[in-house]
């Protein structure tokens, strides 16, 4: 008797995995973004509206990735100025996007400038 109950379990677990049961159903990622930074979001106006702006010179992706990658050595060194330093020039030169800000937030956080970071 036992045995003809664990297959009834099993087949009632896989009818819930199905179409709209569970915990995943329903609002999934297509609500969870509604709004966006430009319509009430969380984000400061500054950052989204820099986007519009064309870069001072061409988009050379290996000196952005380069220069990325050092904001975030500055987080693990807690270097306030070299993070400050290398946002300037990604931001002089147009090139920041959103994976360089937010080394620089993690960065400056890191260094205990979180106001600086907002």
């Amino acid at each position: 008797a036992m045995e003809a109950k664990a297959p009834k379990k099993d087949a009632d677990a896989a009818k819930s995995k199905g179409k709209g049961g569970g915990a995943k159903g329903g609002g999934g990622k297509g609500s969870a973004g509604k709004g966006g930074a430009g319509k009430g979001g969380s984000l400061p106006s500054r950052w989204y509206e820099k986007k519009e702006k064309a870069p001072s010179e061409p988009v050379n992706r290996e000196e952005l990735v380069t220069l990325n990658q050092r904001i975030a050595e500055y987080a693990r060194a807690r270097d306030l100025q070299g993070t400050r330093s290398a946002l300037a020039t990604l931001e002089q030169k147009g090139w920041a996007n959103g994976h360089t800000y937010s080394a620089a937030v993690h960065a400056l956080c890191r260094c205990g400038d979180w106001q600086g970071a907002e």
